[in-house]
């Protein structure tokens, strides 16, 4: 069902593109395990057609389709953002005080979020934490046709209430339904900062009396997931401390008792400390670890308090993404912008140094970095998984979406102390233009605007 829910939206979706485009002469990352590499690729009605060699796809497009001459370019999928404010940081880019945001307020402020998201190869989101008129923002923006990024939307889970909100946020969830965006995830907060000591602990802090505490009764969370995962909600869990982490790993093992086996794409976020214990579960129940890489460096101003607060022993286990990673459990990365930057090769960079984007300083954890590949894929087809587009984009493949991104180099290329510095040059959503560097060459004879939506069309559930 998956499969042909995304087939439909693909080709209800469509493009503004006449015709097939053809993009060749690149380094096509693919994400696809089957076929990694590629040179070449075709796009038509905003779907990809083909990926190859040049040869194969001039006579896939045909002697007439317009072609992009990629000069040796990387094309990699559009990037994904798992965990980011677009709205509330967006209402800081309004230059002008924004007390009670009105809808025309959230609007403008989605349009210039989002606007700098694809300036740096950003085509889905999702945003962690959407109240109802957010929503309805974002729903009149799609009809609008003004989304230029795909979103998943998580409803805020009112700790101080129980199951008895779930009902509101399924109706919720289909009536905001639309083209590009749905609001079909569900966030919790479990528990606070470690650094202010509010983070849940399973031992106390080494510089301050008590364990910090969870924001909801154990058995309100694990009623409340085990409803959410029932109606089909993606639940995404803010989680810092270890015991938060076992907290919400353990409402989501007795969810996935109670409501038998089916495909599930939950999250927990942040993950600032892990017990070793807990490691090794994430890739046992299939629950996606949700990383910020910024924030695991020693350039982060948060960093000397966590450190301090958490001790020398469990320092060791802050931010372990690879330790995660090397269970085969599936990593995505995300921004939390506008706490950090939403640059995904800043992201890259931190994720395989764990060192200021200067170098500055030594690593944290070394033993916690992580691949360049592992980090790419933890933006394009992991998180594509954990967003439940992976039917539809997350990898370059036939029949998918032509959501793309070319940068200037070639990441595996370049010295990772530059990883920051490259520029995208392109970003495709549906195979049209939602960013282009002025100095890259676009065929004239193809439009240069953003297609509209032909909508609304169902996503995948």
């Amino acid at each position: 069902m998956r499969r042909l829910l995304a087939a439909c939206f693909l080709v209800l979706a469509g493009s503004a593109l006449a015709g097939p485009l053809l993009l060749r002469g690149g380094i096509v990352h693919t994400m696809n395990e089957a076929a990694p590499r590629a040179t070449a690729l075709v796009i038509d009605g905003g779907r990809i057609t083909f990926v190859g060699d040049d040869e194969g796809a001039r006579a896939a497009a045909g002697p007439d389709a317009p072609v992009v001459e990629l000069g040796g370019r990387m094309v990699l999928p559009g990037f994904h953002d798992a965990h980011v404010h677009p709205m509330s940081g967006g209402i800081r880019l309004l230059e002008r005080k924004v007390v009670s945001p009105t809808s025309a307020d959230f609007r403008e402020a989605l349009r210039r979020s989002t606007a700098m998201l694809n300036r740096f190869g950003v085509t889905s989101i999702f945003d962690a934490s959407a109240t109802p008129a957010l929503l309805d923002a974002y729903h009149e923006a799609d009809r609008a046709g003004e989304l230029t990024v795909r979103v998943v939307a998580a409803q805020r889970v009112d700790t101080r209430r129980g199951v008895e909100q779930v009902p509101e946020m399924v109706a919720l969830r289909e009536r905001t339904r639309g083209t590009r965006v749905r609001a079909e995830a569900a966030k919790i907060f479990v528990d606070g900062e470690i650094g202010e000591h509010t983070a849940a602990m399973l031992a106390p802090y080494a510089d301050a009396p008590g364990t910090g505490r969870i924001l909801v009764e154990p058995a309100v969370l694990d009623a409340l997931v085990m409803r959410l995962d029932a109606e089909g909600f993606l639940v995404h869990m803010h989680v810092m401390g270890d015991r938060a982490v076992r907290a919400g790993l353990d409402a989501l093992e007795k969810a996935m008792r109670a409501n038998g086996p089916r495909d599930r794409r939950h999250q927990l976020a942040h993950l600032g400390v892990v017990d070793p214990d807990d490691i090794a579960r994430f890739a046992r129940l299939g629950v996606g670890a949700n990383f910020t890489p910024h924030w695991a460096q020693a350039g982060d101003p948060a960093m000397a308090p966590i450190e301090q607060a958490l001790g020398r022993e469990r320092s060791r286990w802050i931010h372990p993404i690879a330790s995660i990673e090397r269970t085969g459990a599936t990593i995505t990365a995300s921004s939390d912008w506008p706490s950090d930057s939403m640059n995904p090769m800043a992201g890259m960079q931190v994720a395989v140094t764990r060192q200021p984007l200067d170098g500055s300083k030594p690593p944290v954890q070394p033993e916690e970095r992580i691949t360049l590949a592992a980090a790419i894929a933890a933006y394009t087809r992991n998180a594509a998984w954990a967003a439940g587009e992976d039917a539809m984009n997350g990898t370059i493949a036939r029949g998918k979406a032509a959501d793309l991104v070319v940068l200037e180099k070639d990441l595996f290329a370049v010295d990772i102390r530059e990883l920051h510095r490259v520029r995208v040059l392109l970003t495709l959503l549906d195979g049209e233009p939602v960013y282009r560097d002025p100095a890259f060459a676009w065929p004239e004879s193809v439009s240069a605007t953003p297609a509209a939506p032909k909508g609304p069309a169902p996503l995948p559930r």
